[in-house]
């Protein structure tokens, strides 16, 4: 019980930042929402140094996408809350999220969890087998 309320007090706060950003920027919910997979994807390019099958793979993990929503949430947190916000005119205000999301930045910046990259490598390791048995 204590882990529902938990997470649902974390969902709720993840709405009222993604409604104050979209507020912000003048985007609608599903720019932002495209935003997110698309700076996640990229973020997996550029921590696997483009590797695509490897990315693929972390790509499909709802571990991955846990940990990177997460994350997105406590950045998030911090734009809405840069004092800076209130002075600057929307142009400079998407260039500022664009910058507090950079997925080639942030893969200096952050790791994945342990759990993340351990389920992916046994996904991984799996697919390169059945795809070697397929082959044969």
């Amino acid at each position: 019980m204590k882990n529902e309320t938990q997470n649902h007090i974390i969902a709720q706060k993840a709405k009222r930042l993604q409604r104050r950003v979209c507020e912000l920027l003048g985007w609608d919910a599903m720019q932002y929402a495209e935003f997110i997979y698309n700076s996640g994807r990229n973020y997996l390019l550029y921590y696997t140094n483009g590797d695509t099958f490897m990315t693929d793979q972390i790509e499909r993990s709802r571990i991955f996408w846990s940990w990177w929503k997460n994350h997105w949430v406590l950045r998030d947190e911090a734009f809405v809350h840069n004092e800076q916000i209130g002075y600057l005119h929307r142009q400079n205000l998407l260039l500022l999220y664009l910058q507090t999301h950079d997925a080639r930045i942030l893969a200096t910046e952050i790791r994945p969890s342990g759990l993340l990259l351990k389920e992916t490598y046994a996904t991984m390791m799996g697919e390169l087998i059945k795809n070697e048995v397929s082959h044969e």
